[in-house]
């Protein structure tokens, strides 16, 4: 059992540290999203197939459970009216992945996971990608072109993210993991 709990420690931890990466030099866009739907999913074996199979599903108490995901997509419900099925469609899977990987990571804390050892993962995680969005601003290199925006667009505007919002889906994700430890 311990384990498996270390295994899913790791895959939540890296995880969650490229979950924002969404584009690198020299690999296809579809590889990576095959990777990060790789961890996603074997970390769903691990941490959810036993806990359906002798029925110890506990969904998080009170802002980090239900509530969060009915408030959010009340929130986003106005957008849907205004996008193309294509984006309602990604965005839902946004919102219902992210509620999915925080509701895994209270299952491990249920389970005695250390939460602080998956935050210490997900923060080596992201740093390299952080260093290089911060070399590329202060520096200018690498000046690699975003795939999605392209040029001007380059990583120190969008780190390797897909849209000019940088890293704050990224910090998001980290902020609400550490209110859980």
């Amino acid at each position: 059992k311990l384990s498996v709990i270390r295994s899913s420690e790791l895959m939540l931890g890296v995880y969650l540290g490229i979950s924002p990466v969404y584009w690198l030099p020299g690999v296809p866009v579809f590889i990576l999203a095959l990777v990060k739907l790789g961890i996603f999913f074997g970390l769903l074996v691990l941490v959810w197939v036993p806990r359906i199979a002798s029925n110890r599903i506990v969904c998080p108490p009170g802002a980090f459970g239900w509530i969060y995901l009915i408030v959010l997509l009340a929130f986003s419900f106005a957008g849907f009216f205004q996008s193309e099925v294509s984006a309602i469609l990604r965005h839902s899977q946004e919102i219902l992945t992210g509620f999915v990987a925080m509701w895994t990571g209270y299952l491990l804390s249920r389970s005695g996971a250390d939460v602080g050892r998956i935050a210490s993962i997900t923060f080596i995680t992201l740093l390299p990608a952080a260093t290089l969005t911060l070399l590329a601003g202060v520096l200018s290199w690498p000046s690699w072109v975003n795939p999605f925006l392209g040029a001007p667009f380059t990583i120190s505007n969008t780190g390797l993210g897909g849209l000019r919002t940088g890293w704050s889906v990224a910090f998001a994700l980290i902020f609400a993991f550490s209110i859980l430890s």
